[in-house]
């Protein structure tokens, strides 16, 4: 019968590499073997080791400040070497298998590293000042410089997976006793191997899959198999060298599916091992010409030396005189099993259980490592261990309990409904042989037998069920399509229903829809930040209009916007019924701009005002020392400011809505200024922002008190704004300066502007501030003026009206400007008239 159609394999590629400064040839040597042998239950083990010695000695930990010097490698790995030189790692192993290792059937791995997934542990040399910080950004770095290297995910072991065990990863080489190393341990159950971590690994090889045993590494025959995996393990012998050990464990139904055709002439030992146990009675190898080693009275070893094969090498094993194939004895095992389960089917709290169970007769310590992920939480107070008492066959139960995480939608994997692995647990058998370290150990955890004995044992990953969102495709459905209907159904329906008229001011027309195809949506400035009364003003006038509201820092910021052609239009506070006007708006109307930044008043909005008293959440109106608003929400809260609050200070801020912003800083800043700090804004702040409450409500002076807001833009309002048509507009006169030849009789006083004014236009209020001629006392006079009486619609429209009465009052201010100043310098302008 032939046995090549084991369903089985392990390969692990070794290569080791030592170094001291010798001639080239030898300070690097490359050595390649392959180990078989056939399993009781008919599967075949296959181990290909790569085996690299490299004479020379791992950087120190404190040269890593300065530039390391050049290094030149002929077999070994140069991206590699580099990687342990750039973070100062003395120890590296690094696992990457796939499938599950099967103890009581396959025994004790020729290589501990079966766990699954990915698994890294490294010891890494440090100064004796350096910080566990500094040590731990070593490693992050070194994490993702591996991920790079090897296509591989590693680069997600942070510090929410990465542990530091004190018994289960002892080195298995040396260490230098000149500086002291630390341990990192991380494990990622969810990692498989798959070809794109198999081609990089392939690289490192001198001879890489061209000749050579590594030529057998057939991809399709090496992923067909029940558990394959990849290692590569770097250590330091002190008598040798640096030791750089690379490995591939995999399992297959038919051993060859190509056959080795020729020697990597690099490697100076290359030999293909076959374990002939109880399973290889009655069969042959082929080809013959090996050399037999007796291992012990039941098991030997074949060696096939082709380091110099010139031929295709096929190799086989007959069992002649077997017509059905029975199974053989069970392989050696260890004399302790181990089982993990998880108990509990909620998904807010779980439980661990842990068995080990002693299959001889001699009693032993094991040490059990279980790292802890990050999304649940061990009850350390509800561990509890049990042991059946029996003389043989004794079994020990460790429980404990655990509660699960509650985790954001966005921290789940995207197959969040598999569940989260949970890695696989340690156990390591210890032996009773203590050096002054491991007794370190013994007096800390109370341990009689504390030294590893070399061999580790891999429980299986576990699948840990937490609670999942609702990520299935209806629910994404309903998003998309409900997004889809609120981008789209407003304006569908817009212009579905929009009634299109003809306009008598077709240039009008003209400049709105230009500037409506400019962007999507109108552009309004406001005095910001969000909450403000002017914001409100904005909603309210523009609810009509597809309209994006842009908040600025201050008054003088939302008319430059405007001016800037970075808004359409701007809303901007003129008057308030209780304390006046605006005196920085007015400043700013004073202002004469160039024709490209010119803008006017095209309407007005009017809203009431109704100011609060708000502060931080525990804060009584007897603990309040400063009162933060703008300085026209002070001034309209005179009355009860006087009265309740006449000792505190009034801090002027840019709006009401930055008042409660500044409050929001402070308290979380933990500023001792929260505690004594209030501000006079709108009732929508307190809404807008749930860390503050209200202490008082209404404290205008006032119950009727309303301000009043003016549209700026270079363009008329669009159609769908429908705003009404009040007849009003606002003057701008320069009056001359007073000075001592005109102090009597000046030439030109606002009373004779009045006068000038036609009779059917009525002055409604007059507004005074200073010129900017840098002359003393020269003013600048605001003139608001309505139509008296108010023009007729009669057969026009609402847009005719409009430009009546714009007509009407450029023709007012051409005669005042004439009879004022005969023409020559006219200093009546038109600000606005709507």
């Amino acid at each position: 019968m032939m046995s090549a159609t084991p369903p089985s394999m392990q390969l692990w590629p070794l290569l080791a590499i030592f170094a001291s400064f010798v001639r080239a040839q030898d300070r690097e040597t490359f050595y390649e073997q392959l180990w078989i042998e056939p399993f009781q239950d008919g599967k075949l083990l296959a181990q290909f080791e790569f085996l690299t010695v490299l004479k020379d000695v791992p950087r120190r930990p404190d040269t890593l400040s300065i530039e390391d010097s050049s290094q030149h490698y002929i077999v070994v790995p140069l991206a590699l070497g580099q990687i342990l030189r750039e973070y100062s790692v003395t120890e590296l192993h690094l696992s990457l298998n796939a499938g599950k290792w099967n103890y009581k059937t396959w025994g004790v791995p020729l290589v501990p590293s079966v766990a699954s997934g990915a698994e890294l542990w490294a010891w890494m040399g440090h100064t004796h000042n350096e910080t566990t910080e500094a040590i731990d950004a070593r490693w992050h770095g070194l994490t993702n410089a591996l991920a790079g290297l090897f296509c591989a995910s590693l680069g997600s072991m942070d510090a929410r997976r990465t542990i530091t065990p004190e018994v289960a990863f002892r080195p298995e080489g040396d260490l230098p006793r000149d500086y002291p190393h630390s341990l990192r341990y991380a494990a990622m159950p969810s990692e498989n191997v798959c070809t794109e971590n198999l081609t990089p690994f392939v690289k490192l090889l001198p001879c890489k899959a061209h000749a050579g045993i590594a030529s057998l590494l057939n991809p399709h025959r090496l992923f067909d198999a029940d558990w394959h995996g990849m290692s590569i393990t770097v250590r330091w012998l002190e008598n040798t060298g640096i030791e750089l050990r690379l490995g591939f464990d995999w399992s297959f139904q038919s051993l060859f599916g190509r056959g080795l055709h020729k020697s990597c002439l690099i490697a100076s030992k290359s030999k293909v091992l076959v374990g002939m146990g109880p399973t290889s009675e009655g069969s042959a190898l082929l080809p013959y010409g090996h050399k037999l080693l007796k291992m012990s009275d039941t098991r030997s070893l074949a060696v096939y030396d082709v380091s110099h094969n010139k031929e295709e090498f096929q190799l086989s094993q007959q069992w002649v005189d077997e017509k059905v194939f029975s199974y053989g004895p069970v392989s050696p095992q260890l004399p302790i099993t181990v089982r993990r389960v998880l108990t509990g089917a909620e998904q807010t709290h779980g439980g661990l259980l842990l068995s080990i169970t002693n299959e001889g007769n001699t009693e032993f310590t094991t040490a059990w490592l279980e790292t802890m992920p990050w999304f649940i939480q061990f009850f350390l107070y509800t561990l509890e261990l049990r042991v059946d008492g029996q003389k043989r066959g004794d079994t020990l139960q460790v429980t404990v309990s655990f509660r699960k995480a509650f985790i954001l939608y966005t921290e789940h994997p995207p197959d969040a409904h598999r569940g989260w692995d949970l890695p696989a647990a340690v156990i390591t058998p210890l032996c009773a042989e203590a050096d002054s370290k491991t007794m370190e150990l013994t007096h800390r955890y109370g341990l009689g037998l504390v030294d590893t004995c070399g061999t580790r044992l891999y429980t299986s990953t576990l699948l840990v069920d937490l609670a999942t969102p609702d990520f299935s495709m209806p629910y994404n459905v309903i998003i998309m399509t409900s997004t889809v209907v609120a981008l789209f159904f407003g304006s569908i329906f817009n212009l579905l229903t929009r009634k299109f008229v003809i306009s008598d001011s077709p240039r009008s027309v003209y400049r709105t829809t230009i500037a409506l195809m400019k962007s999507e949506q109108l552009r309004v400035a406001y005095l910001g930040p969000q909450g403000t009364y002017s914001h409100q003003a904005a909603a309210a006038a523009f609810k009509n209009a597809p309209a994006t509201f842009l908040p600025c820092k201050t008054i003088s910021h939302t008319f430059e916007a405007v001016c800037e052609d970075r808004v359409e239009f701007s809303c901007i506070p003129l008057e308030n019924s209780l304390h006046g006007s605006v005196i920085e708006t007015l400043d700013l109307l004073r202002v004469d701009r160039p024709l490209e930044r010119a803008v006017s008043i095209t309407s007005e909005f009017t809203i009431g005002i109704e100011h609060c008293l708000i502060a931080c959440r525990g804060v009584r109106i007897e603990d309040i020392t400063r009162v933060l608003s703008h300085e026209q929400a002070l001034g309209q809260c005179h009355d009860f400011l006087s009265t309740h609050l006449p000792n505190v200070a009034q801090v002027r801020t840019a709006s009401t809505a930055s008042a409660a912003e500044h409050l929001l800083e402070l308290s979380a800043k933990g500023d001792s200024l929260a505690r004594c700090s209030a501000a006079i804004c709108s009732r929508i702040c307190v809404d807008m922002h749930k860390e503050l409450e209200l202490v008082q409500n209404g404290i205008q002076d006032g119950e009727i008190n309303f301000t009043r807001f003016i549209i700026l833009s270079k363009i008329p309002l669009p159609a769908q704004i429908r705003l009404p048509t009040l007849q009003r507009a606002l003057l701008r006169c320069i009056l001359p300066p007073v000075n001592k030849s005109n102090v009597s009789n000046p030439t030109v006083t606002l009373s004779s502007i009045i006068r000038s004014i036609p009779s059917d236009i009525q002055v409604l209020r007059v507004d005074r501030r200073p010129s900017l001629c840098k002359t003393p006392f020269h003013d600048c006079a605001f003139l608001e003026v309505v139509c008296q009486p108010p023009l007729s619609a009669g057969d026009h429209g609402p847009d005719t009206i409009s430009q009546l009465w714009r007509d009407k009052v450029a023709t007012g201010a051409k005669d005042v400007n004439s009879q004022v100043h005969g023409g020559d310098l006219p200093c009546c302008r038109i600000l606005g008239a709507w």
